[in-house]
């Protein structure tokens, strides 16, 4: 009969700790501290600690184990509880994007609209740029030194003006879009095609750091192409997207600015710490600790 109380008052503790393990995994993998493995990771080994620590208090109580009395059992909880408080801070970041969602989401839907037009957006900065050179270099009066240097050359006989201007046009738009631009893109747009529509997505902290960082190479990438200055440019400006960094920095501020924890998560903590160590509470004490905590030693009367 006690051996059933005992395994029933486990099922209790187990279920109540992995399910606030589980809310404070996820809160550790919004805060992109470590990486989602080894927020899978730290979170078991938290549980297994705590697993243990609730087992060796059992089984001190039942048989006094390494004669460890109250005092120590206690301690041994009250490591426990601290254990609990301090991933409150997790559990409670994690409450903070279940109401946050719709916020969260929108925004990450706006980050990858974004991400997925930034090829659209680059290729119209480039026409606009090659259609302002071809205009200059039409633009050129004849016998002006510029109009030699580019117009008045043994290799451009038989061509007229506007088809001198428009080759030239077209050698810049080949450097400006560099190489296998549409290779790029047709894997850009399969990578950034997956729609997350929650929080308890376990793959979108990780989603929204990858395409960060990803899209923010890919802007560096086309900064470094579109800030070469070709002759005739007396002024470049090399290819900025504000939209997407707006957006992805309010996405990660949002998912990653830690908070103390709430008193909501403190009194679920503690609610938690009570079904945890429940097998502790359920399990009889060995009769020989009965009013013996302090492991006397009983002295032999002195023989007459």
């Amino acid at each position: 009969m006690l051996r059933s109380k005992f395994n029933f008052s486990w099922v209790f503790a187990l279920i109540a700790l992995l399910g606030y393990v589980f809310i404070s995994f996820m809160g550790l993998t919004y805060t992109q501290i470590v990486p989602l493995g080894l927020s899978a990771l730290i979170s078991l080994v938290f549980a297994a600690v705590v697993v243990f620590l609730v087992s060796i208090m059992c089984k001190a109580k039942a048989t006094r184990w390494l004669r460890l009395g109250m005092i120590g059992q206690v301690s041994i909880g009250f490591i426990v509880l601290i254990l609990l408080l301090v991933s409150s801070i997790f559990f409670t970041h994690f409450t903070k994007m279940i109401k946050e969602q719709e916020t969260i989401v929108s925004t990450y839907t706006r980050t990858i609209d974004d991400a997925r037009k930034l090829d659209e957006k680059y290729r119209a900065y480039v026409d606009d740029r090659c259609a302002d050179y071809q205009a200059k270099i039409q633009n050129l009066k004849a016998g002006s030194s510029d109009y030699k240097k580019m117009i008045s050359k043994p290799s451009q006989l038989g061509y007229t003006k506007v088809q001198i201007a428009r080759k030239y046009s077209e050698t810049m738009k080949n450097f400006l879009l560099g190489d296998n631009m549409d290779e790029l893109n047709e894997k850009r747009t399969q990578w950034l095609s997956q729609d997350i529509t929650t929080v308890w997505n376990i793959n979108l902290p990780n989603n929204i750091q990858d395409v960060t960082s990803s899209v923010n190479q890919w802007l560096k990438n086309y900064e470094e192409l579109s800030s070469k200055q070709y002759t005739l440019e007396t002024s470049v400006e090399a290819f900025k997207d504000q939209e997407f960094n707006k957006n992805a920095e309010s996405l990660q501020e949002i998912c990653t600015t830690v908070t103390t924890p709430s008193l909501t998560s403190i009194l679920l903590a503690l609610l938690c710490f009570v079904f945890i160590i429940l097998p502790w509470l359920v399990t009889p004490k060995n009769i020989a600790s009965i009013g013996d905590d302090n492991n006397y030693i009983v002295e032999m009367p002195d023989e007459e």
